[in-house]
């Protein structure tokens, strides 16, 4: 391949040119220095007047927003197919945010698009599918959802003038706190949590808040009772089940409406104890901080939920008197 198959020749000096210029008129092939003043058999053809500019703004109200077609750079010519396509049907030139029908409040017809006139389609759709399986509230006006309102936001408390004499309101005081939990009440609380943990209810029907959860043990001679009874020493809920019976301690749920006799025979039938020999008694024992030790036997003609709270004791013995 030659080198010179690469370029053109001028038609008027035959020099190859790598860059050439085509004469719009004649078509021929021409260099830089004879592109412009060659004789040229064809009538020249004349450029077109450039477009200007127009920085016209909005026609809505005391708008002073540039329009869309002086964005553009066309003419305000409303004869302009161009810049009549930016416009709106009535004819007039609007910015962006006015361009619009409903933002101008345009007094000529409604120019609706396919998406648009797909959408009133719709619209009328719904309407007649809900006058016929819907009469009633076909006719009924849709609530209009109110404006919400930020309530939460308050404004900044108005600032007191130092030369004002008015003096504010004082804040009121603090209410006084609680007093804090000892040691003891700190165990006795982690016992009755532990406790309603690991209670099984006896009536799976009565909700929580309607039971107490119990410790029940058992201590057929009675004489563990009476030994923890008699003691003293360093606090300690938690180990007070076992201290008591003479088995692993079982928690459980007591309904409050459940009756003192009926409680009686289902420990009684949990325990597999014989009602042969001595009498049979079952002893509530509170652990709490500030109660006494002390043993006292379940009446059986009141109910449950008068004789016992959640954390409490209550163990079977023998002959107890």
């Amino acid at each position: 391949m030659s080198l010179l198959d690469v370029g053109t020749s001028c038609a008027t000096c035959a020099l190859v040119d790598f860059l050439p210029f085509t004469c719009l008129s004649c078509e021929r092939v021409f260099c830089r220095e004879h592109v412009q003043g060659h004789d040229c058999s064809q009538p020249q053809i004349q450029a077109g007047p450039s477009r200007k500019r127009l920085r016209g703004t909005c026609a809505f109200g005391e708008c002073k927003v540039e329009t869309i077609e002086s964005v553009g750079g066309l003419e305000g010519a409303a004869e302009d197919n161009v810049a009549r396509q930016v416009r709106c049907v009535c004819g007039g030139a609007f910015c962006v945010k006015h361009r619009s029908q409903e933002a101008h409040e345009c007094t000529a017809p409604r120019a609706l698009s396919a998406r648009q006139d797909a959408q009133i389609v719709r619209r009328d759709k719904a309407a007649e599918v809900m006058a016929k399986h819907f009469p009633i509230q076909a006719g009924k006006e849709r609530i209009a959802v109110p404006k919400q309102v930020d309530r939460t936001r308050t404004g900044s408390p108005p600032r007191l003038n130092p030369s004002s004499s008015t003096v504010p309101n004082p804040a009121p005081s603090p209410s006084p706190s609680p007093a804090l939990l000892t040691a003891n009440d700190k165990l006795y609380k982690l016992h009755q949590t532990k406790t309603r943990s690991l209670a099984r209810p006896l009536d799976a029907k009565v909700p929580r808040d309607k039971s107490a959860a119990l410790e029940f043990v058992v201590d057929e001679g009675g004489a563990r009772v009476r030994t923890w009874l008699a003691g003293g020493g360093k606090y300690a809920p938690t180990a007070a089940g076992a201290a008591i019976g003479t088995g692993k301690p079982e928690r459980i749920w007591v309904p409050h409406a459940m009756p003192g006799g009926k409680l009686f025979d289902t420990l009684i039938a949990r325990a597999k104890m014989s009602r042969a020999g001595l009498q049979l008694a079952a002893l509530v024992i509170s652990l709490r901080p500030d109660a006494p030790r002390a043993a006292t036997p379940l009446d059986l003609t009141l109910s449950a939920g008068e004789q016992v709270t959640s954390g409490d004791v209550i163990v079977l013995v023998r002959g107890w008197e």
